[in-house]
């Protein structure tokens, strides 16, 4: 006999303060999304298959599963070749920030002769309920070019943390100063539900100090996600409460 299980339905939280974001830039079923360069590609038929990308189940299927979040600010960076280690960078909101990282963080990974790390920070502050993972990873078929950046993959989980920062490496050039801009719109990173369950993003408008406020999760200096989970399930642990 066959058994069917109803899949639930997650509902993720996603809190800002900033009226622009909220408006305009809320992160999306990557659906919402979909490249223009794809939306032109020529469907196949029964006569004269056309195989190309408007057929391709994996790049169809992370769209239909993931979610984007979006370029908010033009971001405008400026990095200096390898022999300068100059790095610029300026939002046009004039209010969002991003703060590199050197070597010392990630050893002899990559060269920092070589590679400019940078991190967004987030304008979203994301809860959930549910002990449900995501990967975030770059939305690559959406950009116009690969050869600017790459955003670093990493999982999250919103019961645990709250932080969506979006981490970049940036390949420096060989000899002259290189100029790029995100724009704003643009798809900056995808988050990746890793269950079969059913996800809702839902967007909240709040002041900039239940902002901070949520945003304050930092308990200690190293290993601060695993000692917010520890110090989660035990505020929860339901024996805990009669001991």
């Amino acid at each position: 006999m066959d058994i069917f299980f109803k899949r639930k339905k997650i509902i993720v939280d996603c809190f800002t303060y900033s009226t622009t974001v909220y408006d305009y830039f809320p992160i999306v079923p990557a659906t919402n999304q979909f490249p223009n360069w794809w939306s032109d590609l020529k469907k196949s038929n029964d006569l004269i298959p056309n195989l190309n990308l408007k057929t391709c189940q994996g790049l169809i299927g992370l769209y239909q599963t993931a979610f984007t979040m979006r370029m908010w600010s033009d971001l405008a960076i400026t990095v200096g070749p390898i022999s300068d280690p100059k790095f610029n960078l300026r939002f046009a909101d004039t209010e969002s920030s991003a703060q590199p990282h050197g070597a010392d963080q990630w050893g002899s990974w990559l060269s920092e002769k070589e590679w400019q790390h940078l991190k967004i920070i987030s304008p979203w502050v994301i809860n959930s309920k549910s002990d449900t993972k995501f990967l975030m990873t770059d939305p690559m078929w959406g950009r116009n070019s690969l050869k600017d950046y790459t955003v670093l993959n990493g999982v999250l989980d919103f019961k645990y943390q709250v932080t969506s920062n979006i981490n970049l490496m940036i390949p420096r050039p060989e000899a002259m100063y290189k100029e790029f801009l995100i724009p704003v719109g643009s798809p900056l990173a995808q988050l990746v539900p890793l269950t079969e369950d059913k996800i809702e993003f839902k967007s909240h408008l709040i002041s900039k100090e239940e902002f901070i406020q949520k945003n304050t999760r930092n308990l200690s200096f190293i290993n601060n996600f695993k000692k917010n989970k520890k110090f989660t399930k035990e505020s929860k642990c339901p024996v805990k409460k009669f001991l």
